[in-house]
């Protein structure tokens, strides 16, 4: 009798627990791999993509809520700005440059954010990156215009001429009637290249426009969501968290982006930890799975040997089923272990970047 019929007879014999086996142990592999990698993709993309921004001045608030507002555009304003605070931020030797950010409206979920025709032409959102314009041009400021990123505008149909009227707030309820909408109508005159950057979700209009909003609380028509700002160098960070958040009490500077992000993934450290907890739980059962199938399998071998040495009648080929059972068995548990390795690899080779930033963070006041 060869020896893959004598595997496939195998096979065939302990077909079911030879399955659930194979799926635990596929199963816990790609868990433990999955939670890392996403763990260690997630906190890369989030401390990375900065916009090319050093630092975001905004209201008195958190940090993390300023960043993630003004960089990301996820969370809710948590205040204006003055226009003197804004033309004193700019004048400051340590600042090379300062773009506003205005915002509280949307377009079907997508935001709207008022700005400056400077955050397109002269800033550079990666090394050597501008955001270029791949159909018809940028916004005239002080026009009811609008340039749109380029997932914003493939999710929603746009090209160059279609007209929209804003919806006030930044989140669109399911329910049409729900919503608000501005008499205000804009026309799109550009929309962006993609840049893999927050700003590809986003419907940018003149910063003016926005401010002037029929609806909009005239009180406040002036003033800015928050200012984007590039340091001439590492040092002017430190002066001016000393200035705003240190003395100063109506303002924040969220200052490094970087180690600002930091803090979001150790609020949600927990749930990372869930994740591995489960994803080891699973390698556990699939473990002790393996480990009793290679305990039976080690007694049965050991009745046909007894069994051969006192003369009683056996097949020839169980030993030899038998054997190859338990080299599959002891097989799975070495794919355990590797797996371990692998990862035990992959969370010694993440960066640290708490460790880096670790002199660079400022506690929030």
């Amino acid at each position: 009798m060869t020896l893959p019929l004598l595997i496939r007879r195998s096979l065939r014999q302990h077909l079911l627990s030879t399955l659930v086996t194979a799926l635990s142990l596929a199963l816990a592999s790609g868990l433990l791999m999955t939670v890392w990698a996403l763990k260690h993709q997630a906190r890369q993309t989030f401390e990375r993509m900065d916009g090319g921004w050093d630092a975001v001045l905004g209201a008195r608030s958190s940090k993390l809520q300023l960043v993630l507002n003004a960089v990301f555009h996820l969370e809710a304003s948590p205040g204006n700005i003055k226009p003197t605070d804004l033309a004193t931020l700019a004048a400051n030797p340590a600042v090379r440059e300062v773009v506003p950010i205005a915002m509280g409206d949307n377009y079907q979920g997508f935001r709207i954010v008022g700005t400056s025709t400077n955050h397109f032409t002269d800033h550079e959102y990666a090394p050597g990156r501008r955001f270029r314009v791949q159909e018809g041009r940028l916004f005239d400021d002080g026009y009811r215009e609008a340039v749109i990123g380029a997932f914003a505008a493939q999710r929603l149909g746009f090209k160059t001429g279609t007209e929209f009227k804003p919806y006030h707030g930044l989140n669109y309820a399911s329910n049409p009637r729900d919503n608000v909408q501005h008499d205000d109508t804009y026309v799109v005159v550009g929309i962006l290249e993609p840049s893999n950057t927050p700003a590809d979700r986003v419907i940018w209009i003149p910063v003016a426009g926005l401010q002037n909003m029929a609806g909009h609380d005239p009180a406040t028509a002036q003033d800015v969501s928050a200012a984007l700002v590039k340091l001439r160098d590492p040092a002017a960070g430190f002066r001016l968290d000393q200035l705003y958040n240190k003395q100063g009490d109506k303002l924040t500077l969220a200052w490094p982006i970087g180690a600002v992000m930091a803090q979001l993934f150790d609020k949600i450290g927990w749930f990372d930890q869930v994740l591995a907890l489960v994803a080891w739980l699973v390698a556990l059962v699939a473990a002790a799975s393996v480990r009793v199938g290679e305990t039976d399998t080690s007694r049965k071998a050991k009745q046909v040997r007894e069994g051969a040495a006192d003369g009683l009648a056996c097949h020839p080929e169980d030993g030899l089923v038998l054997h190859d059972r338990l080299v599959l068995l002891r097989f799975a548990l070495l794919l355990i272990e590797v797996a371990k390795g692998l990862l035990k690899l992959g969370v010694e080779a993440q960066p640290s970047i708490e460790r880096l930033t670790a002199d660079a963070r400022v506690p929030d006041h």
